[in-house]
């Protein structure tokens, strides 16, 4: 019962799992929100109005958000509308899940610790190789009454992978201080793109309410050369498939290897890669 699943249509398990979750798990996925990081309150007591009023009552079980939003550049699903669409779960009896993938990449720019976010959720996903550098895996959390037996559905979908431990050793290494680390990286970014946003003919976007994905406009005509300027000075960035005028738009990701160097000779490097 409670197989029809709530989620967000540009979420990555609705649109780049190929149907997995209707194939392998017989879930009924209800897209909302089309081309949209968030949905609202509203959108979910329609959604759960016409599952429960329809001709054949088909119920709503679960509300799956992901947060930050891959397809929509790092965009977060505000906090506020997740505590009211929580609220209204627990009130009807539909469990919450967060695909929290990159979540610890969201709390320094919403100020929202990640156990905050967690409390809403009766389960979160959590990634161990976007920004814990292991090779693989993920954590599943949520209350030890459902995740117990979940040893047995793991091999049925082909988790039981023998000597798995060396990546979980790798990500509870960097675990162990991350926020604190990535919080220093979030500052110096900040300042890096305060250097690059004062110099004439640069650009700078922010998706909004955003995390760790910016985007700059520079005069160049050549993206490739420019990247390949600055892979030379150890810089990597990449290109937003976007050029217009002699302008060229990078996609700038802020991760910790951003502590390698200040934001001052990060930013002369990157002016400096624009005159060829």
């Amino acid at each position: 019962d409670g197989r029809k699943v709530l989620v967000q249509q540009e979420s990555h398990l609705y649109k780049d799992e190929g149907d997995c979750a209707q194939r392998l798990s017989g879930l009924n996925l209800v897209p909302l929100a089309p081309d949209k990081a968030a949905f609202t309150l509203s959108d979910v007591q329609e959604a759960v109005k016409d599952a429960e009023e329809g001709r054949v009552a088909a119920p709503v079980g679960v509300v799956s958000i992901e947060s930050p939003v891959r397809r929509k550049y790092g965009e977060v699903f505000p906090f506020e509308d997740m505590k009211r669409i929580a609220t209204f779960a627990r009130e009807h009896g539909i469990r919450m899940h967060l695909d929290g993938a990159r979540l610890f990449l969201a709390a320094p720019y919403t100020g929202i610790p990640v156990a905050r976010y967690a409390a809403l959720f009766d389960t979160v996903y959590i990634s161990l190789y976007k920004y814990f550098n292991s090779g693989m895996g993920a954590i599943l959390a949520g209350p030890r009454s459902l995740l117990e037996n979940l040893y047995h559905t793991r091999r049925m979908f082909g988790g039981g992978v023998f000597q798995v431990w060396p990546h979980a050793a790798v990500a509870l290494h960097f675990l162990e201080g991350f926020e604190e680390r990535y919080s220093k990286a979030v500052a110096t970014s900040e300042a890096l793109f305060s250097k690059l946003a004062a110099h004439p003919g640069v650009r700078l976007e922010r998706v909004s309410p955003g995390s760790n994905i910016a985007f700059a406009t520079i005069p160049v005509a050549d993206a490739s050369s420019y990247r390949a300027r600055l892979e030379r000075d150890g810089i990597t960035v990449a290109a937003r498939n976007s050029k217009t005028a002699g302008l060229t738009e990078l996609a700038l990701h802020t991760n910790e290897t951003i502590l390698r160097r200040s934001a001052e000779d990060l930013g002369n490097t990157l002016i400096a890669a624009m005159r060829g």
